[in-house]
């Protein structure tokens, strides 16, 4: 089975390509299909609604097709009005790019040990299939965030946040990462529904 990603994320395809490539799906990038587009504009509210929005904006375009979106967030306790829905957007507005200077500035929301670390990851997926037929996944992801970064298997926040296991995303390989990682259990959850 071949999916289709409606994302203009370069490094958000790669990892997703990789977490389902663990149960033998291929994911590739809309725009080896079709020309770059531009995606309507998400809500700051509803990570399935943003997700389900890019989905059926790429069915639209290739209707035989299965299409899949993915929105995401980091959600942090001790900063419950930061991130979460708008994580991508509010870094932007803070002037942080690149994943480097993003863990460098979560990391030093850290640095004071009586803050609460308590964090997670959420990934919603939204499938459409060429019948029209709509499914939809979530996965959640770690226990709470570092004020350094451990791990070289991965990159990005997977580097500072720990999970259930005591390690980091970025500690585990793919193999065990994806048991683990908040794609991969909303990939899990999926292909459960696609009887994978």
């Amino acid at each position: 089975m071949q999916l289709v990603l409606a994302s203009n994320n370069t490094v958000k395809t790669q990892e997703i390509a990789s977490m389902f490539a663990e149960y033998q799906v291929d994911v590739i990038n809309y725009r080896e299909l079709l020309a770059e587009q531009v995606f309507p504009k998400e809500t700051t509210t509803d990570l399935h609604q943003n997700a389900k929005t890019k989905a059926l904006f790429i069915h639209r375009l290739l209707p035989d097709a299965y299409i899949l979106a993915d929105d995401s967030g980091l959600f942090l306790d001790a900063f419950p009005d930061q991130f979460g829905v708008t994580t991508s957007r509010d870094f932007k507005a803070l002037g942080i790019k690149g994943t480097e200077n993003e863990n460098a500035y979560i990391a030093q929301l850290y640095d004071n040990p009586a803050i609460n670390n308590s964090a997670h990851m959420t990934a919603i997926y939204v499938l459409v299939k060429p019948d029209g037929q709509v499914l939809e996944s979530s996965g959640q992801s770690g226990i709470h965030m570092l004020n350094h970064q451990l791990g070289d298997y991965a990159a990005g926040l997977d580097r500072l946040l720990v999970t259930e296991n005591g390690l980091t995303l970025a500690q585990m390989p793919i193999v065990q990462r994806v048991a683990y990682h908040h794609r991969g259990r909303a990939a899990k959850n999926l292909l459960k529904q696609l009887s994978f």
